[in-house]
């Protein structure tokens, strides 16, 4: 642990210098007004565990080993947290942000729910079962849970997640809605989900089950076409009418609503998506 606290403060010192580092050409890197304790305010715990889908986009698909049936990989969270508490590197107010894998399936659950009690929790699940442990801590301490359905329609969601579970999941969102879970619902547009059907299936099914925050995101290894800012601009425009906050989320640019629209006069493309 002191040896990463080394090499944290060296890369710091690198940025500030302006010399080569790991962090360079990082897209998170950026200047701002930081506390002056340096205390780690996010720990990001990415983990392989199982998982009831096989999405179209997941990384997991390429690794070499089957996910729902290789050993894996066992990280000690409690012993983690606690010497970093030890070292009083960690923040009273930290986020423990849980993705990869499903939570709510995975073997050690237990120690990422103990966390929760403790610090604020950002889980990622996808909700193809409704956990009332995990409903009951997220719901207590100001945390959140993010599910990315990915579809409006249950034969694409079906094609993109490999089951059908697509009432399924809107039924377990609404159940964590109902249960007081601040649930932030996600949609990653792909060629397969960029339609109208879909675009407009999954602003019904949102308005429906109470949802009031969004994010529209790009599949990190993909560049944006044109079908899918069509359907960007569209689910913007509906999310105005409905009057549901969005976020854009992508890795290959910094986008916006007034992105998508220039980038599409630019295209001097006209009429709607197909």
């Amino acid at each position: 642990m002191l040896e990463w606290v080394q090499v944290r403060n060296q890369i710091s010192l690198s940025v500030r210098e302006r010399k080569t580092n790991f962090c360079n050409g990082c897209k998170s890197l950026k200047k701002d007004f930081y506390r002056v304790d340096k205390k780690i305010r996010k720990l990001v715990i990415g983990y392989y565990s199982p998982c009831q889908l096989s999405c179209t986009y997941c990384y997991a698909n390429a690794l070499p080993e089957d996910k729902n049936n290789a050993v894996f990989r066992r990280i000690k969270l409690t012993a983690l947290v606690e010497q970093l508490e030890s070292l009083n590197l960690i923040a009273g107010d930290a986020l423990i942000a849980c993705a990869a894998g499903e939570i709510t399936i995975a073997p050690y659950k237990k120690e990422v729910y103990t966390l929760g009690q403790k610090y604020r929790l950002y889980a990622a699940t996808n909700a193809v079962i409704f956990d009332q442990e995990l409903a009951t801590i997220v719901a207590r301490n100001s945390s959140t849970i993010s599910v990315s359905p990915d579809a409006g329609t249950r034969e694409t969601y079906k094609l993109i997640k490999g089951l059908d579970a697509f009432e399924e999941v809107w039924g377990n969102i609404e159940k964590y809605i109902s249960n007081g879970v601040l649930v932030s619902v996600k949609y990653i547009f792909l060629p397969e989900n960029s339609n109208d059907a879909d675009v407009e299936g999954f602003i019904q099914k949102i308005v429906s089950v109470g949802v009031k925050h969004i994010i529209l995101s790009s599949e990190y290894r993909q560049k944006l076409g044109t079908q899918q800012l069509y359907a960007i601009d569209k689910m913007s425009q509906l999310c105005k009418t409905h009057n549901i906050s969005v976020d854009y989320n992508t890795v290959d640019q910094s986008f916006d609503a007034e992105y998508v629209n220039n980038t599409l006069k630019n295209k001097e493309m006209i009429g709607g998506i197909m």
